[in-house]
């Protein structure tokens, strides 16, 4: 606007479009910037992912974090995604048997995983030491295979890494030989043979591409192209039928661009028609090449990932041209088939995806729970047409169905026996069978349904069951208790299920106990939910057995002040520091409903701490918790309710003998805020009202003085 002399700038970046909103001239150094991006998809990936049986994908941005669509949710167009860990994020792989498990890159084999399904993200590169500058690609790269998905392979200035847990323990195959370390470092496992893998990073006499028959356990070097000479290589790729084919892509001007070997490497021949030449006589462009991927129901179509778009072959790379399918010229440096969708990771336009209905996919096994009728649920979706379809469980067929169309299909199953039930779903098309991912449940017999609940866990009942607790007598405690071991273990996911279903009531449906949680505190001012949150406890409940939903946010040891003192001293759990929970049922679920619960420990692979002890279990019950077994002892006892406190608290205590009684609250700085003189008082229980005034919202201790002894009890006002 030259009358005023104000401008704006306008700056298209990796991380999208902004625009300076400052009038001041010159602005340089006053201007605040504002995204202006929205609806411009300018996404720069270098690796995708997608998961079976929903539109659900992971992938790495350029200098913007590893990002996840939302759970739940079909992605579009206008879909937001979630960042789940940062730095450049690159190959990203989602375990096609395992749905739980997901993991992503950033640079130079910093690698992170999900084992729930992309909520809570941890390192993965236990083990793992070509990480960081000088001893990993800046290119982080990972594979793996869809019949072996737990086996995953990364790569490192010493050699191929191998991991037979997903990324959980990490050890090396060495390579010594005509291998070094560049930026341009991948690795392949065969489409049509898990146990071929091939690595590499450039084709020159120094340095060859490798080959292992054993899943890793070995290499050795493949014989050179030596029509030209050639270096860096920029991508491999394998063929979904034929196990001794591979391609090495280049992207040198003038040069050939695709490498294939029909001899697992004893010979290459260049199928983009440049040969000794600097054009290509099949037709190929002269552009820099990423991916390549053989449709796998069409092996004579080869779709090449470059730098203007996607490059076809029809006749299996005897003639090429640009595929006019829709896709803009675009730089396309990944793409899988995954289910009957081709999933593309384009740098600067995004994810693309097109599904191919001439694919056959597998069904997907989305969902197992068990239903409070004591059936086996499965949920499942069916990608494809099968002539018939049949329900495994640990192996063996409980269930064969005819004919079947695509869609989602939910399956119940009867069972008697208690224990793990595997599950995995096999369909059958023109007499070849797909099978699905596996899904693992603890089948229990269901116990009667309820409307309240009370358990002291003076015994274990066998009401439970889940793996790291257990009912007992703990140093620190004087009663049993539910506890998990002591310090608890490092990346896990421990869970206590009651096996009985409850009636969610209209009035007083409330979920109490008390516990002591001794628990790793997340990064200062994070919250339930965020990656630094680390470990954490949470109680969930759920009406199939299926979808597990917070009661309340999950927490750890800075939830409550004697409990971070422990946590930071490294001390142990007492009973003195339990804390007394009490959650409205009906901010979660309805009246009528009926619902399982559970109590779960999550842990990260670092830092841990003592654990969680629980006690005291109330559901939709009056009882006073933690009460009775000293009332029963004839011990000095104090105890408010309810607690939070609205408005009024009742003040119930229990004396063994006859004594004088005084009552003091105090707040957070120890300062009274009300004190009562009850006089002389008998043996045995007592109960005084409490009203509230002026006292404003937090944390406050009620003291109960005796010449028997003092009690103090924590009181929440809210």
């Amino acid at each position: 606007d030259e009358d005023s002399g104000t401008f704006k700038i306008l700056n298209a970046n990796d991380g999208g479009v902004f625009v300076s909103n400052t009038s001041i001239d010159p602005g340089f150094n006053q201007g605040e910037w504002s995204f202006v991006g929205k609806g411009f998809n300018t996404s720069q990936f270098y690796g995708v992912d997608k998961r079976p049986g929903a539109n659900r994908y992971i992938g790495g941005l350029q200098d913007n974090s590893t990002v996840i669509s939302p759970e739940g949710k079909s992605a579009t167009l206008y879909t937001k995604y979630k960042v789940v860990f940062g730095g450049d994020g690159f190959d990203a792989v989602w375990n096609k048997q395992d749905l739980n498990k997901i993991i992503g890159s950033s640079q130079f084999n910093s690698f992170s995983r999900s084992l729930d399904g992309g909520k809570t993200w941890g390192d993965a590169t236990q083990g793992l030491t070509d990480v960081g500058t000088g001893l990993a690609p800046f290119i982080s790269k990972l594979d793996n295979s869809k019949r072996r998905p737990d086996l995953l392979f990364a790569v490192g200035t010493s050699g191929v890494w191998r991991s037979d847990d997903f990324g959980g323990e990490w050890e090396l195959t060495p390579i010594n030989n005509r291998w070094t370390l560049s930026s341009t470092l991948d690795i392949k496992v065969s489409l049509a043979n898990s146990k071929i893998v091939w690595a590499g990073g450039s084709m020159t006499d120094g340095n060859r591409i490798h080959l292992s028959t054993d899943r890793g356990q070995k290499f050795k070097s493949t014989k050179k192209f030596d029509l030209v000479p050639l270096g860096n290589i920029s991508g491999l790729a394998t063929h979904p039928k034929e196990e001794s084919t591979a391609y090495v892509l280049f992207s040198f001007a003038q040069r050939p661009k695709i490498l294939r070997t029909r001899d697992l490497g004893e010979s290459w021949e260049d199928i983009s028609g440049f040969g000794a030449g600097t054009m290509s006589d099949y037709g190929f462009p002269d552009v820099a090449v990423y991916c390549l991927l053989v449709l796998p129901h069409d092996t004579e179509t080869i779709w090449v990932g470059t730098e203007i778009g996607i490059v076809e072959s029809k006749d299996n790379g005897v003639t090429w041209s640009l595929a006019n399918n829709g896709l803009p010229a675009v730089s396309v440096w990944d793409m899988k088939v995954v289910d009957n969708q081709v999933v593309l990771a384009t740098h600067g336009r995004g994810i693309w995806t097109l599904k191919i209905p001439e694919i056959i996919a597998a069904p997907v096994v989305n969902s197992t729970g068990l239903l409070v009728t004591g059936q086996l649920l499965i949920q499942s979706n069916l990608l494809s047409q099968y002539d018939s379809l049949h329900v495994f469980i640990n192996d063996k067929v409980v269930k064969s169905i005819g004919q079947l169309e695509t869609g989602e299909l939910e399956l119940t199953i009867d069972l008697q026996n208690e224990g793990p039930k595997k599950i995995q779903l096999i369909g059958f098309s023109e007499g070849e069978s797909f099978t699905s991912n596996t899904q693992t449940i603890e089948f229990f017999k269901v116990r009667d349904l309820v409307s309240t609940y009370y358990n002291e866990f003076a015994i274990d009942t066998g009401e439970f069951f889940g793996n790291g607790f257990s009912v007992e007598v703990n140093d620190g405690f004087e009663s049993p208790a539910i506890h998990t071991e002591h310090p608890y273990p490092d990346l896990s996911d421990l869970t206590y299920q009651l096996k009985r279903p409850i009636l969610i009531a209209s009035e007083n449906a409330t979920f109490r106990y008390q516990d002591v949680a001794i628990i790793e505190s997340g990064l200062p001012g994070t919250a339930f939910g965020e990656q630094d949150f680390l470990d954490f406890v949470i109680v969930e409940g759920s009406k199939q057995g299926i979808d597990w939903i917070p009661i309340a946010p999950g927490y750890d040891a800075s939830k409550d002040a004697d409990w971070i003192e422990i946590y930071s001293a490294e001390g142990n759990g007492i009973k003195e520091v339990f804390f007394e929970h009490n959650v409205d049922l009906l901010q979660t679920f309805d009246p009528g409903d009926t619902v399982f619960f559970r109590f779960r420990l999550f842990s990260d692979r670092f830092t841990n701490g003592w654990g969680w002890a629980i006690d005291n279990l109330a559901i939709q019950s009056d009882v006073i918790l933690g009460f009775k077994e000293d009332l029963l002892a004839n011990r000095l006892a104090l105890q408010v309710f309810p607690n939070p406190v609205r408005q009024q608290a009742n003040i119930q205590f229990n004396l063994p003998g006859t004594t004088a009684v005084q009552i003091t609250i105090y707040d957070q700085l120890t300062a009274v805020v009300e004190q009562l003189d009850l006089g002389i008082r008998s043996p045995g229980e007592h109960l005084w009202q409490w009203e509230r005034s002026s006292q404003k919202d937090g944390l406050y201790y009620i003291r109960l003085q005796t010449a028997m002894g003092t009690e103090t009890f924590k009181m929440i006002l809210y």
